[in-house]
């Protein structure tokens, strides 16, 4: 990453803390996703399963709506609070035997 990069990353990260600040994205996010029927509303699971991705775009278009911000930024905002785990996908066959052979 070069000086310029480094810095317009340093402005989006501090732009983005300034427009949804912990102190109120997180009891909305919370509140949102428990109004939706979700039972651990703090915490973001995602995997490939439909109804795992619903609520997780649900909630980045409720959040970007709410707070008049980009999607993009939720979402950013989200990884940085460290409130979202991404599921691997289970490995197939055919993928277990190439890098067992071929890697």
């Amino acid at each position: 990453m070069n000086d310029r990069n480094w810095i317009e990353w340093q402005a989006n990260k501090f732009a983005i803390a300034l427009f949804l600040p912990k102190i109120l994205f997180l009891p909305h996010l919370i509140a949102y996703r428990t109004s939706i029927g979700i039972s651990r509303p703090e915490h973001i699971y995602l995997d490939e399963q439909t109804i795992n991705k619903q609520d997780y775009y649900k909630t980045v278009d409720y959040l970007s709506d709410y707070f008049g911000i980009s999607k993009t930024s939720v979402k950013y905002r989200i990884e940085e609070l460290n409130l979202i785990t991404y599921a691997k996908p289970k490995d197939d066959m055919r993928s277990v035997i190439r890098r067992t052979f071929f890697e």
